[in-house]
């Protein structure tokens, strides 16, 4: 069995990919976006973190005191490709994960389109549109249809629903990135606020051999790999 048999919504987990010194639990979220790939998505919210801080070296005076909403430049960006990446993610797992160009539009005022900005992305946060946020055209296949809201909630600590970030930037102001939030809906804010939730996305090859665990859901399967 590979990662492309399962089905969008499955868990699969690696027990050596942690986080907190927890196994992280992914959600196979979309088989169709990158040909012979799967993108998978946190189940749950790993931590609380800024989008981005506030720099005096920025050149625009709202983001000199509360960030910028820019993805290509944000920290969350950087810690999640550098630090978060090398850190949680085996390197069995690390192997197979695929780097991926990210496009993320930037709107203006009047939410006429732009500006696209494209990054190379090994680990990043999913975009409003992937969210299913306009409609199921360029959602993620977890996203589409009337059971998207159970995979929108999500929880920051157990009982307690909490809002996750995008990579969205927002039209109305330069500081203001996009969320989720707790009730599933679209929703701004700073990018200096360090109380949005973190849900890391990434990408991998669609052939990696996986079995079902004992307690439910589904694990990677290493022995196959190395043969």
């Amino acid at each position: 069995m590979t990662l492309k048999d399962l089905p969008v919504g499955s868990i699969v987990a690696d027990k050596k990919t942690r986080f907190s010194g927890k196994p992280i639990e992914w959600l196979v979220t979309d088989h169709e976006k990158y040909p012979d790939r799967t993108v998978l998505l946190s189940k749950d919210i790993l931590c609380c973190r800024p989008f981005d801080e506030p720099k005096e070296y920025y050149w625009n005076k709202y983001q000199k005191i509360y960030g910028s909403n820019r993805w290509s430049t944000s920290d969350l960006r950087k810690w999640l490709n550098n630090e978060f990446f090398g850190k949680a993610f085996s390197s069995r797992l690390a192997d197979i994960v695929i780097p991926v160009s990210n496009a993320t539009v930037l709107p203006r005022h009047d939410r006429e389109l732009c500006e696209v900005d494209r990054t190379e992305d090994t680990v990043f946060l999913l975009s409003d549109a992937e969210v299913g946020c306009y409609g199921d055209n360029k959602a993620l296949e977890l996203f589409r249809g009337n059971t998207k809201e159970k995979y929108l909630i999500t929880e920051v600590c157990p009982g307690l629903e909490w809002y996750w970030w995008l990579r969205s930037p927002s039209a109305w102001n330069s500081s203001d990135a996009r969320s989720v939030s707790a009730d599933g809906s679209l929703n701004d804010n700073g990018a200096y606020g360090g109380d949005r939730g973190v849900r890391p996305a990434c990408v991998v090859s669609s052939s990696a051999p996986v079995n079902k665990r004992k307690n439910g859901g589904y694990k990677f399967d290493w022995k196959e790999v190395i043969k």
